[in-house]
């Protein structure tokens, strides 16, 4: 990303939060009214007010994808891509520096979307740095949340695939000494609490069966959908900016990459020299010995 688009990003970054804020007021507004108790007149007057806020959100919005016309990342890919607009584009973008992310798993790291050592997600703790930046974990689970609520394009039949596998394993063969690490989970019908799980570890022995639940599950889905995401993010930076190509660790391993999701007809990927790039870079990976597999 050169220091023109760089430049871009920073009032971007500008206009998305000013976007926030109005959005954010309009919402209180709405609420103020449903919450309270008001004469018709005032009713009538925060509504028209909340539907002036609203066309200013429209208005910010594209002034967002205005702007966003000029990066590469946007113009060639994420506009292409349902579920992420100008917004959740401008906000996620306006966070990352690719300077210093050396490869997939440094946004990984970044995005607090790696595991701790019982493998469960890393979580904001009292009096302990963070470690990653929270405000692009929060603006990932908003892009996978919008991917999930969206009903169709690739995120969203990836959502579908990974949900599956979850429900598939969500009863999980642990020892019962270990129990205090799945608090939250389902154990013989109940939710596991910290004072049931140091009751099982201390009455009972051996292995248990232990269940997730429908939002755990759910929460195990979005992280995967957003992994993947925030994968694409930097393979087709590696691919745009510099042509190079990026293959990490499981791809490596599996000999199998996602492709970057397009969620255009067919022909457009022939037709719009925009899309030229992701045909090159499937070929590429072909070259490479890794299969690219469409979503």
């Amino acid at each position: 990303m050169d220091e023109y688009e760089k430049k871009v990003l920073r009032k971007v970054g500008v206009l998305v939060d000013t976007y926030m804020d109005v959005q954010d007021m309009r919402i209180r507004m709405n609420n103020r009214v449903r919450e309270e108790e008001y004469d018709e007149e005032m009713v009538a007057f925060i509504k028209e007010r909340a539907e002036i806020m609203q066309k200013l959100e429209r208005d910010l919005n594209k002034k967002i994808g205005f702007f966003l016309k000029g990066v590469k990342l946007y113009s060639n890919w994420l506009s292409y891509v349902k579920g992420i607009g100008p917004v959740l584009s401008g906000k996620l973008l306006r966070y990352i520096d690719f300077d210093k992310a050396k490869h997939v798993s440094s946004l990984y790291s970044y995005a607090g979307l790696l595991v701790d050592e019982n493998g469960r997600a890393i979580k904001l703790r009292h009096g302990i740095g963070a470690g990653y930046n929270p405000r692009v974990k929060a603006t990932l689970y908003l892009i996978g949340t919008s991917f999930e609520k969206t009903g169709r394009g690739g995120y969203r039949r990836l959502y579908n695939e990974f949900k599956a596998q979850e429900i598939q394993r969500a009863k999980v063969t642990i020892d019962a000494k270990d129990a205090i690490n799945y608090v939250g989970y389902i154990y013989n019908g109940k939710a596991i609490t910290k004072a049931m799980a140091n009751k099982i570890a201390k009455e009972e022995s051996g292995e248990i069966v232990v269940e997730r639940t429908k939002a755990h599950i759910r929460m195990r889905t979005l992280r995967k959908v957003e992994k993947v995401f925030l994968a694409h993010l930097f393979i087709v930076h590696e691919w745009l900016y510099i042509h190079r190509v990026e293959v990490h660790y499981q791809g490596l391993k599996d000999k199998w990459v996602y492709m970057p999701v397009l969620d255009v007809k067919d022909e457009d990927l022939i037709t719009d020299p925009k899309l030229s790039w992701w045909n090159e870079l499937k070929d590429a990976y072909v070259d490479e010995g890794i299969k690219p597999v469409v979503i």
